[in-house]
């Protein structure tokens, strides 16, 4: 976020919480105004709204590609058992696989956020 950008209503009452919360509710001896915090707060607000996002949006992927693997195949696309279990273990691997994808995406988003002092 640039700085001078004007933050959100939610930014601006955090800001003046904190401010309240260390200098009372009439922030006697305050020397900074909610404006001056309230763009840094917005900057994490959206930090954190971008990381919700690639959480959501792998999430989305996982759960699309599990659907398409758990969809039946059409018996016209089915020989016999012996092919049926060849489709069924093809799709075992892929969930493996996919599982196994989100996981690292998942770990690397998680160390990244702890690297930064994240929660």
């Amino acid at each position: 976020m640039d700085l001078n950008q004007k933050p959100g209503k939610l930014a601006n009452e955090v800001a003046e919480s904190i401010l309240s919360a260390i200098f009372g509710p009439d922030l006697i001896g305050c020397q900074i105004t909610p404006d001056v915090i309230a763009p840094l707060i917005q900057q994490a607000l959206e930090a954190h709204a971008k990381k919700e996002e690639t959480v959501n949006s792998l999430f989305v992927q996982v759960l699309e590609k599990v659907q398409l693997i758990a969809t039946p195949p059409e018996r016209s696309q089915v020989n016999d058992a012996a092919h049926l279990a060849a489709i069924l273990g093809e799709r075992a691997d892929a969930i493996l696989q996919i599982t196994s994808q989100t996981l690292k995406a998942w770990e690397k988003l998680k160390s990244s956020d702890e690297n930064r002092g994240g929660s």
